[in-house]
Parts: structure tokens; sequence; C-alpha cells
């Protein structure tokens, strides 16, 4: 408990002895140089705590401080590789790049462990993005904790938890415990408000996880739960609860094993008509058949029975939606159902996520009757055998079930449009944007992920003013996430498409891209709805600003505009310094980056992993690697360590790359692309230990004797390798513009033995993708923290480019307008440039205020604030009793 609690809030538990206090004097100035050269610095009433301990006290204190602490930085492991100096032929110097004093992380004193524990807990239940795997660990520790010390009752436990996978995971650890067991089970019929939500339950209480991307063999559970369960499912709507069903069928079908549906199909019709549908079941096969039929005739909106009678087959809303999507003659075809959708969207046919979420990278069965060349990924993810027909798009022969369950008529087209024997028009003349609207409107979530189909539909003009009264009534019922992600989208749609990337769902995350076909939207459309987006998140926050207290300053940080929002967390890399994937940041101080990899192989199983760079110049032309086969790049640009093959405990193996950033320049060379490869293909996941980051150094000339050193006071990152994947690719570095963008992405791995250069071309067309993919108009943090500014805040102040910039809303302004101004800051009311330190006025500034600090750099540390911060990276503010918000919080306040 005290890990986690020291990891999430950076507090520290000593119980203080006053007859030993002065006697370890000596210690503590040692137990402070230690925490200095880890990037901490105690607190003064942690410090007076610790002074106030017998020497022993204070030793045993220190040591169990300090272990934590390494094993947050990775300095508990031994670090000896190959050739213990391989620096001696790189530009390295003895002198490491300390962690600026301005970077030093406060640990405080804490006095009540059980109360900070409860205080912990309660905001991870309180999030309302998916959890991260390292906030999945500290979630299951803080609740038994919590559920120790606390009332059996459960009045601890909030009202809500948004998060769904997060109440999965809640009640079920409740529903295990015998002392909350019976108090839990109420809360199952309360508080499961979907199917999918009763199948989070059961995976857990399981033993799986509750985003379902592997759901386990379930196990069998009580009786009374089991009703309890049942019951929840036949409470739902038939339609919902059908389509809930059908979206995971093989993990539904085992979970009918366990519930047992049709052994109380009189007591939960709806639940046996569901699962009737999922398995197709004969009704003439079965006694229960005549209840049945009679369940389906009361929703004939949600199901119908096929023409014998004898199945009964759904009828799906996202059916009826794709129908109404279908582009008519003469526009673009990308439109339609055989589009690529947007992410997170209807899928599409291509190389959209197919049924179940599976990736279809690159291409899918032809849809022109040839033969599909071998190798050609299917819908499912798996090649295409050589030779498999594509689709012939030839009419429909009768009675075969159409999209929505229903038979299609004798001699109906294909979906190329042309038309039948019967003269009909193809399926592509069935256009209906007005009734795709409509449609989408009954679920916003799914609307503005499918913006981009829609406005495609409604040609070159502005959109009709019945349009847009329809997404203004719509757009108040998205969830956060997608209106982002909406709206970063659409910013640069007025311009032609080259790549589009996709990030299929998935334990860890993959990356798939493909060229956009796509016609631009006018210009026009994509402003007015980009209004629309931006106006709807402005006016969330304002009715927020009503109902809560303001704040009487904000200080931004400009430098928030190149942090993504977070999105995906919860396949995201466990790391030192949680980083949103598709960010970029300046590169840290020093001349020299070294790559770090360290991993421990599990007994009996030899396992070899790779630390590897890739180079490339200004257009992604490939100029060399440094990896295992060659140790040196240029002169000295870039050393390897040398390379290790087995990593056995207790020591594993480390494996080092130096990286020269002038000398790569000098060299032509533009883009770096550090990558981790299991050469013999053994996964990340059985693998007892393996992470990998990098230092940053000062450079010089080669010197004799020089030593590789793992120093925790030069880690700027540190990150976990996990998951089913034996390719990592953690950044992207810009040599030209000396930033780094955090892909935090894993290759899909064909076997055989991996190596840099057996990877090359792909990893750079991953490379050139991602990098124009991030840099395109994603919604940021900064257009978050603008908002929130913009909205609750009596004052703004920007740090930009050294000067402080101050804002207010003008007479007559609109948010919208103000916005604008502070996030461009082409007009503020005072600009500023301080004589010394900017960061420093800006504290000195928000002193004394309730403020809102939203900050790349946790600099800005004002004396007797009160109010709320966000900061990337640590530093001073951590110390200034400011409520502690994560980039996850600053979206949710748009929910």
């Amino acid at each position: 408990m005290s890990s986690v609690l020291l990891r999430r809030l950076r507090t520290v538990y000593v119980a203080v002895d006053a007859a030993g206090k002065g006697a370890a004097a000596g210690g503590l100035a040692s137990l402070e140089a230690a925490l200095r050269n880890r990037g901490f610095v105690a607190t003064p009433r942690l410090r007076d705590a610790l002074a106030g301990l017998e020497a022993d006290g204070l030793a045993r204190t220190g040591r169990e401080l300090l272990r934590r602490l390494d094993a947050e930085l990775g300095a508990d492991r031994t670090h000896i590789p190959l050739r213990p100096h391989f620096a001696d032929a790189s530009p390295v110097g003895d002198d490491l790049v300390d962690a600026p004093s301005s970077a030093l992380q406060p640990l405080e004193r804490g006095t009540d462990l059980d109360a900070d524990a409860a205080r912990a807990l309660a905001a991870l239940l309180a999030r309302r993005t998916p959890p991260t795997p390292q906030d999945r660990e500290d979630l299951d520790v803080l609740l038994a904790h919590v559920r120790l010390h606390a009332s059996p009752a459960l009045d601890w436990l909030p009202d809500d938890i948004p998060v769904r996978e997060t109440k999965a995971r809640v009640l079920a650890a409740l529903l295990r415990d015998p002392g909350t067991r019976d108090a839990a089970a109420p809360l199952v019929t309360a508080r499961l408000t979907t199917a999918t939500d009763v199948l989070r339950l059961l995976a857990v209480l399981s033993g799986g996880e509750a985003d379902l991307l592997a759901p386990p063999r379930f196990r069998s559970v009580p009786r009374a739960l089991r009703r309890r369960l049942l019951g929840v499912l036949d409470g739902l709507d038939a339609g919902a609860l059908v389509e809930d069903v059908l979206r995971y069928p093989a993990a539904w079908k085992r979970a009918a094993e366990i519930l047992h549906p049709f052994e109380c199909h009189a007591r939960y019709p709806k639940a046996a008509l569901a699962f009737a549908v999922l398995r197709e079941t004969d009704l003439d096969a079965v006694s229960f058949g005549p209840a049945l039929r009679a369940t389906a005739a009361e929703h004939p909106t949600a199901v119908r029975l096929d023409p014998d009678g004898r199945r009964v087959r759904p009828r799906t809303w996202r059916a009826r939606v794709e129908e109404a999507l279908r582009p008519g003659p003469g526009r673009d075809k990308s439109s339609g159902p055989d589009a690529n959708p947007d992410p997170g969207g209807i899928p599409g046919a291509d190389a959209s996520p197919g049924p179940g979420g599976s990736p279809v990278p690159g291409g899918s069965p032809g849809r022109d009757g040839n033969p599909v060349p071998a190798g050609t990924p299917g819908r499912d993810g798996n090649p295409v055998p050589a030779g498999t027909p594509g689709r012939d798009e030839s009419p429909v022969p009768a009675g075969t079930p159409g999209r929505d369950g229903n038979p299609v008529p004798a001699g109906t087209p294909g979906r190329d449009g042309t038309p039948g024997p019967d003269g009909k028009p193809g399926l592509c003349g069935t256009a209906d944007p007005g009734a795709a609207l409509a449609l989408l409107a009954e679920r916003p979530g799914e609307l503005v992920r499918a913006l981009d189909r829609l406005l495609r539909l409604y040609g070159p003009g502005p959109l009709p003013r019945q349009a847009v009264h329809a997404l203004l009534r719509a757009l108040p019922g998205a969830a956060p996430g997608p209106l982002l992600a909406a709206l970063g989208r659409l910013r640069n749609r007025h311009l032609p498409g080259t790549r589009r990337v996709f990030f299929p769902r998935g334990q860890v995350t993959r990356a798939y891209a493909v060229d956009d076909d796509r016609a631009p939207l006018p210009r026009a459309v994509t402003e007015q709805v980009c209004g629309l987006l931006e106006g709807e998140a402005l006016r969330r926050l304002a009715t927020r600003a009503e109902r809560a207290d303001r704040y009487r300053l904000a200080v931004l940080d400009a430098d928030l505009a190149g942090i993504a929002v977070p999105s995906a967390e919860g396949a995201a890399a466990r790391a030192l310094s949680p980083m949103p994937r598709g960010s970029f940041r300046p590169l840290p101080e020093g001349e020299v980056l070294r790559l770090f990899l360290h991993w421990t192989q599990p007994e009996s199983t030899r396992v070899d992993l790779d630390l590897s760079v890739l180079l490339y110049d200004a257009d992604w032309t490939y100029k060399g690697l440094c990896d295992y086969t060659r140790l040196m790049y240029g002169k000295r640009a870039a050393v390897h360590s040398g390379d290790l093959t087995s990593a056995p405990a207790p020591d594993g193996a480390t494996e080092y790359v130096d990286l020269d950033l002038a000398g790569l320049a000098d060299a032509g060379v533009r883009f770096v692309v550090p990558i981790v490869f299991s050469f013999n293909d053994v996964p990340f996941e059985q693998l007892l230990d393996a992470f990998a980051g990098f230092m940053t150094l000062h450079a010089r000339h080669a010197r004799e004797g020089r030593g590789a050193a793992y120093d925790p006071r030069t880690v700027r990152q540190r990150y976990d390798l996990v998951g089913d994947s034996r390719i990592h690719v953690p950044m992207l570095v810009d040599l030209e513009r000396r930033t780094s963008l955090w892909t935090d992405v894993h290759l899909p791995s064909s076997g055989g033995h991996h190596s840099a250069d057996r990877h090359r071309d792909a990893l750079c067309v991953l490379g050139a993708d991602l990098f124009a993919y991030f840099t395109a108009g994603r919604t940021t943090l900064w257009d978050v923290a603008v908002w929130h500014a913009a909205t609750r805040a009596e004052e703004t102040v920007v740090l930009r480019d050294g000067e402080l910039l101050h804002h207010t809303l003008r007479l007559g302004e609109t948010l919208g307008a103000y916005a604008r101004r502070i996030r461009t800051g082409l007009s503020p009311d005072r600009r500023h440039r301080p004589a010394g330190d900017p960061v420093a006025a800006a504290g000195r500034a928000a002193s004394g205020k309730r403020v809102l600090l939203a900050l790349a750099d946790g600099g800005v540390a004002p004396e007797g604030a009160t109010g709320t911060v966000y900061r990337l990276l640590p530093g001073p503010v951590d110390g200034c009793g400011l409520e502690q918000a994560t980039a996850a919080d600053l979206v949710a306040g748009l929910a």
C-alpha cells in the first residue's frame, strides 16, 4: 500500500519518535543527497518527521524509500552491458545531466494512510476514461485495503462509477469478498445497465479483464447471482439487448453455458430470446419454441422470424444506418459501407477493424470477383488463401438475408449499383443523409464517429439548416472522447489526404495505415461543423462553471499544444512519465541520448531481446542502423554496447545505445527510430521483467576508462515491455526540430528471428505515416486547457516564448472568440516579458489566488494558492498543495 501511495500521491509515512530527535542529522543529509540524485526532494514537513527518527529508524526508512523509488526508475536491477567500456567509443563524458532543481519532485509526509488510500481510490473510481494497466493494479490494491478498513455496508462506495470496466472490477471484488458479498448483491441490479456490463462482470469474476479483449473461460456463479444477472438482461430494451449480445458472440455463447437462459425462459423471456438469436436456435426442436415465438412477436423492431418460423433473426440499428449511409450514383463511394471508417466508427470492410474488432491491414477480399492475392489480410486479420474469389456483386438470389436480417427481394442488384434483372436501381442509389442523421442522432456517440461519412453525403454546399439543428440537439449526448476525436479529424479534412492510420483495440496498440482516397470536404462545411463541436465543448464547461467554484486565474503553458488528448489508455505502456500517444516533446537537455533495455528471462527459456536504432533522412530514405550487427554508426554518432543473447535471473541483461544528436544530424540523419525486438520471437508477456527508456548525458571527446552507468539522475523516461508482442516502437526522434514523438506502438510479428534490417522498410512506412498523422490537426490538451480557462477563470495568463500573455473576456465577446484569442495569442489584453525567469513570474502572479494551472513542466510554484493543477512532468508545483489533475481529468470535465 505504501508503494502505491508513494507513486500516486508522493507521500511517505513516518512514525516519529520524539526521543530521538536530532540524533540522525548526518544520516538525514545523506538521505537527502540520495533523494536528490533520484530527482526527489523532501518537503519541510517530511524532513522534520525524518529528523525525529533515531539513527536505526532513519536507516530503515531511508533504505525502504530509496528501494521503492529505484524500482520506479529501474535502478534496482543490475545493469552490466556486454562491453562495459563501450562508451569509450562514444562522445560521453563523466559529467551526467542531473535533473534540474526545477524538476525535483517533492515528497510529502503522509499522516493518515487509511484516509489517503480512500482518497486515492475515490479519485480512480471517479475517472471517466478507461484505466491504464498501472491504474488497474493500483485499484486492486487500494480496493482491498479500503474494504478491510471501511464499513462493510459499502457506504464509502460512490453512487456512480463512470467507467464500465472499473465498475465491473469493483463489483467483482465486492462479490468475491465474504464480508461485502451480501451488501454488493443488490448493486448488481442497480449498477449494471447494459448486457456488456453483465459480460464484463462475468469476465472479471472468472479471472479475466473487463476490457473483453481476451475473455476467459467463464466460471460458474452462485444460483442467486445467476438469476440476478438474467434479471438484468431481461430488464433491458430488447433491441439493445440483442445488439449487445451480437457484439461479442463467442463470449456470450460461453457465458450461456453458465447462465442457462433457457432453463428460466418463462421468468426471463427477453433474455432467452436474445440467446435464441445468438445461437440460431431451431424453435421446432425445443419444447419452449412457442414461447420464444410469442416473445419475438412482442418485439417486432428488435427481431423477426424466418419465413418458415423456425429461427429468430435480429433487426439491428446498425444495419439501418448502413443502408441510409450508402452513397448514391456519382457520389464518393468512400462514404459507403465499403469505406474506411473514421477510427472507432462503424466498421468498414477494407482496412478498418473487422468483426469483433479484428484489424484488416491494408486491404480486404476483392469486390470485383477477381481472385484475391495470396497473403491478403481478410476481415478477421488472417491471410486469405490464394485464389479466394472476391465479391462479384451479381444479383442476389431470392430469399437471401440482407444486412438487416430481412430477405432480399428477387433480382436485387449487387453492391456496385448496377440494376438487377428487374431493372431496379442498385443499392448505392439509396443514400439518404437526412434519414442517416435521424438514425445516428439516436446514438450521439456513433453520430460523431460517423460524421465524416455523413458529411460526404450532403454535397459541396453548407449544411442544411435542419441538419445543423439536428446536430445541435444530438451533440450534448456524445461522450468527450468521440467529440474530441471528431474535432481533430475534421480540422484538416478540407485538404487532400495521403494516408490514414488506425489503432484497433487490443491488449497492445498496433497501427495500420491505408491510402486516403476520400475526396476533401468543403472548407465551409468543416469550419461549420468544427465550430459546432467546439461550441458544444465550451457550452459544457460553461455550464459546469455555473455550478462549481470559478478560478480567479488560469495559468496555461503553450507547450501543451504538443500533448495529444489521451485515448486508448488501457493499452498504454506503464511509464515513469505517462505520455499520451501522439505527443510531441522537446528533447531534454543534453547532447547524447542513452537508450537502455533491461530484461530477465523465465527459468528454462532463453530470451534474446535486442535494442536497435534505424536512421532516416528528411524524406524517410534509409541512412543506416545501429544494432548488434553494426555496433557503431558514422564517426561514433551512434554506439551499441554489444549483443547479449540471454538474461538469466536474478541479474538479467542490459543493452545500451548512445546517440550523439549533433553527430547524427551532421551525417544527414533527421529521423531516429528506436526499436526493441524479441530476436527469438518470445513475447514480452512471458518475461519476468522487461523495461526500456532513455537517459540524457553531456557530450565530449572520447576518453579512455569511461564505463557505462545506469544513473537514476539521468533517467528521463522508463516504460515496461508487456503484452503479446515481439516488436515495440516507443518513439520517433526528429533531430531537425529536436523533438520526440511518443508512439508506443507494436508491430505484428510473422515469426522467425527479428532484426532491424529485416523490418527497416516496414518501419520506414510506419514512421512516416505516424509522423504525418500526428502532425495533422489532432486535438490536444492545449485545446482542452484553453476551453477550461475561457469558461472557468476570470483571467488567463499564457506562458509563450518567454512572455506572459494576459487575457480577459471583453464586453460583448463570445466564448468562442475569447477561446480563439487565448489559443492563438494574437490579441492579448497585455503582453509582458519579465526581466527574470518567466516561469517564476507566472508563479508569483498565481500566488495567493484560487488558480487553475495547466503545465507541460511543473515549474510554476505559486505560494499560498488553492485550486487545481495539471502538469505533464513533475516539479516544484507538486509541493504547493494544489489538487492534482490528470490529462484524463481535464477531458472528463467535458462530460
